[in-house]
């Protein structure tokens, strides 16, 4: 099995360089390393080029990161290895090879992973041997988002420019996400001071919090890259330099069966074999370790059935974890009758039969998870005795019945309780009433539907919350599509908790949910109703069938059918709905999160905004300062700056979206070149750079239309604020280009 991957037509604009960049693949063809993708070979034909790869089963690290169900199951281990050896692979490239290689691409998508998630670097079309005689000036190459800031001024290829793409995605693997906002704060904050107390910010919250020694390679790894995302390439370490304290750094892995002589270290206290290749049981004669206080034999590959003996002589035990293996059989009664433990942890086992009733003698027990195994039957009732019990998971088993009266059950989120056959939450608050009654208890605002009954169709319609009625997921919330009694369908979106760490501000986001849902035009989704609850909070639009913007240019299927009538109506829509609020909305509205993912799409293709979850009604007597919201990559640069919302935020917005439909995809390179190009003179000759190269060379008069909008959409990527239009200016010149043979006069703030 072979990977291939087809080129992009890479060399028909570039045919004096083609024998250069075939030596280049020759060489390529050449190194060897254990966490390097083996190119098999390259092939130039008139038709089409590709290259050939080895095939590697776990697919990408961007995958591995995006799926939820993959992320839980890629430990802090599995991920430490990862960030080691792709600094391993660049050690070799830019010093162990002669002439050093640069890869000018390190990016998630183009790590790939085995069956063991080991490292492997891929994707070396855009690579660049150093001629150590010559200064190395080349083209732009990489990926916005990880290409180094001093190809932004200059086209000299270094060493560095790897490191910090390696910086980039050593955070990425940590924070389980693209790692925008904290590259933005990095200027501010010192690592060296900060970064311990900042870990837990920083870290993928998916993940279990690590233990310590995996936390203390953690927060080096964090260190490393904070340094290689320095502004000055000099100052960023070597990946030699990198490698060396990576390596240091790690522990050796300990395979095979685990020792039965750790039974005679009796006044043993703790002991950490997490993150290892142990296989087999857990020895009985750990019985004897009576003064063991803490056991963490996490992420290994044991198996068998839990000792029935597994607690005899754990008095002491305060915290247990034996997740990520593949126990299996029943729980020991023994073991979840401890009495001084706090925290138990038996999630990702295969782990059968019913939770003991015994349980309940675990009463020093703060936090526990059973998730991901196969336990069935009723949790038992006697878990209301536990007053201590402040945390449960006990999602993706086969549990039925009601949750025991227990605070720890009553307020866990529902993902905590998903994936089991029909547990049920007795309402501690079943009687929902319109308006803002109850402080603590639930609130919901709607404009057609009774509040009491939508929050019960919505729980109902989505089987509370489910996953099979998921249709989208993002920063603030999780998007799912339910069916109302009514036959009408409806979008959900369950938001993340988005009130519990701003209730003094709570009322006044509400009063905000309240007058978008009185706004009506007909480029902006309708916004239902929203519910605020102590369990839950979400908001409830229309449902729009052909989904997001982004999905529409994403697929290749939909993206060629996507012509350019359809987009630039689309881009028209969009700027219709935003003149309407900063202008025809008393007091207007600022939306603050304008995006691809957030233009939903109706049957003829048009455009919707949605999302108002972080919108801003703007105070017109304040200065209206706020916490930053939106998405990286999107906001507008002086919001790095200032906390100061106006309109031109979301101009600024909408010229990144305008360029990405028309370029179907993310135009951070023409964002980036920007500066140094004047649209009004060379646009014309640049347009064909810049069009989605999916659809044919438009018509005339609509590659005028094109160049209309790519002009417009330049002049709202301007630092100043002030210097962008407003929408309202927009909307008129984008309304008057729709006109067929009618001479347009840019206003003067455009020239």
């Amino acid at each position: 099995m072979v990977a291939v991957k087809k080129l992009h037509q890479l060399l028909d604009n570039e045919k004096r360089s083609q024998k250069a960049f075939l030596n280049e693949i020759k060489a390529l063809t050449e190194i060897r390393h254990r966490n390097i993708v083996k190119l098999h070979g390259f092939c130039l034909h008139a038709r089409h080029s590709f290259l050939v790869y080895e095939y590697l089963e776990m697919g990408s690290l961007a995958r591995m990161l995006e799926i939820e169900e993959y992320a839980k199951e890629f430990d802090w281990s599995k991920r430490l290895n990862v960030v080691k050896g792709v600094a391993y692979a660049l050690s070799y490239m830019h010093h162990d090879c002669s002439p050093p290689i640069i890869h000018r691409d390190i990016k998630s998508n183009n790590i790939l992973l085995d069956s063991q998630c080991e490292a492997h670097v891929s994707d070396f079309g855009t690579a660049k041997i150093l001629d150590l005689n010559s200064s190395n000036w080349t083209s732009l190459a990489g990926t916005y988002g990880y290409i180094a800031p001093e190809l932004a001024y200059t086209m000299k290829v270094t060493e560095k420019c790897d490191v910090y793409s390696f910086g980039v995605l050593s955070l990425e693997v940590i924070m389980g996400k693209y790692p925008g906002d904290f590259i933005s704060s990095v200027k501010s904050s010192d690592p060296s001071v900060e970064m311990g107390i900042q870990l837990k910010d920083v870290l993928d919250q998916r993940l279990p919090f690590p233990t310590p020694h995996v936390k203390a390679e953690l927060i080096r790894v964090a260190e490393i890259a904070t340094e290689c995302l320095n502004y000055i390439p000099k100052s960023r370490p070597t990946m030699h330099m990198i490698s060396k304290v990576l390596a240091a750094a790690q522990a050796p892995n300990c395979i095979g069966l685990i020792p039965k002589d750790l039974g005679k270290l009796t006044s043993l206290e703790k002991l950490w074999l997490n993150g290892n290749h142990l296989s087999g049981a857990i020895p009985v004669e750990f019985e004897s370790l009576t003064n063991l206080e803490f056991l963490d034999i996490s992420s290994n590959k044991l198996c068998m059935s839990l000792p029935r003996n597994l607690g005899i002589g754990f008095s002491k035990l305060n915290y247990l974890n034996l997740s990520h293996n593949n126990f299996s059989e029943e729980l020991p009664i023994l073991l979840m009758s401890l009495f001084h433990l706090s925290k138990l942890d038996l999630s990702y086992n295969s782990l059968t039969g019913e939770i003991p009733s015994e349980s309940s003698k675990m009463q020093s027990l703060e936090v526990l998870n059973l998730s991901h195994n196969h336990l069935s039957g009723i949790i038992p009732t006697t878990f209301e005795e536990m007053h201590g019990l402040l945390h449960v998971d006990v999602s993706f088993n086969e549990l039925h019945g009601l949750i025991p009266n227990n605070n720890a059950f009553l307020d866990a989120p529902l993902e905590a309780l998903q994936d089991n056959k029909g547990l049920r939450k007795k309402h501690r608050y079943p009687h929902l009433e319109q308006g803002d009654k109850h402080e603590r208890g639930s609130l919901f605002v709607s404009s057609n539907f009774d509040g009491r009954e939508m929050y019960e169709e919505v729980i109902r319609a989505t089987e509370t919350f489910n996953d099979i009625y998921c249709i989208g997921k993002g920063g603030y919330g999780t998007t799912y599509q339910a069916k109302l009694s009514s036959g009408e369908m409806v979008a959900v979106k369950k938001l993340h908790q988005l009130l519990d760490n701003e209730k003094r501000s709570q009322k006044a986001f509400l009063n905000e949910i309240k007058a978008l849902t009185e706004i009506r035009h007909r480029n902006i989704v309708k916004l239902h109703g929203f519910c605020s609850h102590a369990r839950h909070s979400f908001l409830v639009y229309e449902y729009l069938e052909m989904g997001s913007l982004a999905r529409m240019l994403e697929i290749e299927e939909y993206a060629k059918e996507f012509d350019w009538s359809k987009r630039l109506n689309v881009v028209k829509g969009v700027a219709y709905a935003l003149s309407y609020m900063h202008h025809d909305c008393s007091p207007p509205i600022i939306h603050r999160d304008i995006k691809s993912n957030n233009i939903l799409l109706d049957s003829q293709c048009e455009a919707h905004v949605s999302d108002f979850g972080t919108a801003k009604i703007l105070d017109l007597n304040s200065s209206n300062w706020t916490s930053l919201a939106g998405t990286y990559g999107y906001i507008a640069p002086e919001l790095a700056y200032t906390m100061e919302v106006t309109e031109k935020c979301d101009v600024y917005s909408f010229g990144v979206l305008s360029l990405e439909v028309i370029m179907g995809k993310y135009p951070g390179d023409f964002i980036s070149s920007v500066k140094s190009s004047d649209p009004s003179v060379e646009m014309g000759i640049q347009l064909k750079d810049v069009l989605d190269q999916r659809l044919p060379f438009p018509m005339p008069h609509v590659k005028a239309e094109l160049i209309r909008v790519v002009e417009i959409a330049t002049e709202c990527l301007n630092y100043i604020p002030k210097s962008r239009p407003t929408m309202h200016m927009i909307s008129k010149v984008l309304a008057a280009a729709q006109a067929p043979n009618c001479s347009l006069q840019l206003e003067p703030s455009f020239e």
